[in-house]
Formats: C-alpha cells, sequence, structure tokens
C-alpha cells in the first residue's frame, strides 16, 4: 500500500481540526445559549417571587384594615342582641339595626374577597357586557351614603371590548364610590368608557369638593385619607391603581378645589381573535 504524503496528511489532520473546532464553537453556542435562558428563567422567577411577595405583604395589610373595619358592626350587633334580651318594646327596631349591621358585615367580607382576589388571580379575559356591569356596581353603590342624592351617568363604547370582567367593576365601583363620598351638595358622576387607538379608556368625572394639589401625589397609596371626609379604609384608589397595572395601563389623576375630579384609566385593548 502506497503511503499517504506529508502534505496529503497534514490536510486532513487540519481538517480533522477545523471539524473539531466547528463542533465545538457549536456545543459552546448551544451552552451559551442555555445558560443564558437559564438566566433569564432565573431573573422571571425573582421576579415573580417578588412580585409575590408584594402581593401577600398587600393581601395581608388589607385583612388587617378589613378586621377593624369588621368590628364597628360586629360590636354593634352585639350590643343590639343584649338590647334585645332585656328590652321587648324595642325589638322590632333592634332586630331592623341589626339586620343592617349583618348587611354591612356581608358586604366588607365580599369587598374583601374581591380586593384578595384582585391581588393574586390571574387576568381572566372574556368578552364585556357593559350594560350587565353597570347594573352590577350600582347595586353594589346603593348602599353608599349619598348614592340617593348624586346625579350618576354612564356612556359606554359600541365596540366590542375583551377585559377582565371582575377588574374591570372593582375599577368602576371604587372610583364611582370616591366621588360619592366626597360629593358637593349638587353632585353628579359622569363615567365615560370609549376606545382610544389601541386603549380602553375609562373617565369618571365628578363635580365634588376636589383634591388640594399637596396632596393629589398621596392619593394613590395604600390607606392614604387625605380629608377628614374620608370615611373608607383608605384602599378604593390604591386597589384602582394595582389592578390597572396588573393589566397592563396607566391611571392619572386631576383635580380642582370646588370644581371636581377626573380620574383616567387607559388599559391596552386585547384584540377579539386572541381569546
Amino acid at each position: 500500500m502506497q503511503r499517504k504524503s506529508y502534505k496529503t496528511e497534514l490536510s486532513e489532520r487540519e481538517k480533522e481540526l477545523e471539524d473539531r473546532n466547528e463542533e465545538l464553537e457549536a456545543q459552546h453556542e448551544e451552552l451559551t445559549a442555555a445558560v443564558e435562558a437559564m438566566i433569564n428563567k432565573n431573573d422571571r422567577l425573582e421576579k415573580a417571587l417578588e412580585e409575590l411577595n408584594i402581593r401577600n405583604k398587600e393581601i395581608d395589610q388589607i385583612v388587617y384594615r378589613s378586621y377593624h373595619d369588621l368590628k364597628t358592626p360586629i360590636t354593634a350587633l352585639e350590643g343590639l342582641l343584649s338590647l334585645i334580651e332585656v328590652d321587648t318594646e324595642g325589638r322590632d327596631e333592634y332586630l331592623a339595626k341589626s339586620k343592617a349591621s349583618i348587611v354591612e358585615m356581608k358586604h366588607l367580607l365580599r369587598m374583601l374577597a374581591r380586593y384578595s382576589s384582585n391581588l393574586v388571580e390571574v387576568v381572566k379575559y372574556s368578552r364585556l357586557n357593559f350594560k350587565e356591569i353597570w347594573e352590577e356596581v350600582l347595586d353594589d353603590l346603593e348602599r353608599s351614603v349619598g348614592y340617593n342624592v348624586v346625579k350618576i351617568t354612564f356612556n359606554q363604547p359600541n365596540e366590542e371590548i375583551i377585559s377582565d370582567v371582575d377588574r374591570i367593576k372593582l375599577l368602576l365601583y371604587n372610583v364611582v364610590k370616591n366621588a360619592i363620598d366626597f360629593r358637593s351638595e349638587r353632585g353628579r358622576v359622569d363615567v365615560t368608557i370609549s376606545v382610544k387607538h389601541t386603549m380602553l379608556k375609562i373617565q369618571v368625572a365628578d363635580n365634588g369638593i376636589g383634591i388640594p394639589a399637596e396632596v393629589q401625589p398621596n392619593v394613590f397609596d395604600m390607606f392614604y385619607r387625605g380629608s377628614s371626609k374620608s370615611k373608607g379604609s383608605g384602599l378604593g384608589l390604591y386597589l384602582c391603581k394595582r389592578t390597572v397595572e396588573i393589566l397592563g395601563g396607566k391611571i392619572s389623576l386631576f383635580s380642582s378645589v370646588n370644581v371636581g375630579t377626573t380620574v383616567t384609566m387607559e388599559l391596552p385593548l386585547k384584540k377579539v381573535e386572541e381569546n
């Protein structure tokens, strides 16, 4: 057998080295991609864990505040039951007030469940029926002091909209409730829902007492009460801000003392065919 020449053998060795080098480079690229994927996954997990910790703290604070809010109707109910035992003549009045306390507790518990689920549940997209949504919001608002003396208007879009039904209800309820609480003598609240480019725009405008400029930067903080007229837990606008963030949107507020307040929420539209 004829022996290979030195040049031929060298050329074959060089080709083997090139092939091996290409193989090593491919393996290096695969390994680099795998490491980058692991780093990205780890970053996502860290962000998810951080968000979970934030939401757990929020829920703890909401539960704590709700516990104190529930003490008022529970204490009232205990007192009324004691009166029923000793004062039979006033029993009907005490029973009526007891039922009102129970209704108050049920409402607070329903709000607690709604607020908590808003912070932890994934976004559930579905087609919005604004007529039904608004009717349910009004049912919840009926128990608000001042509801019957405030004129409320509601305008909805003609377009078919997809979003999270429960979170849209929460947004509408809290902003309108806030407008009712801080109403003027001839209170008016105008709710307008429209589509602007690629955004769903929810605007709630009132002619209430307004918010001083120095207070406005804090109105979206948890438990913040910027006025002696504040009756709630200080969660309303805070939860609206968090809800809007969860839906990937933005919220803004414009207000003038003795003129009124306008809250605007813009949420990214989800296409019908994507659902």
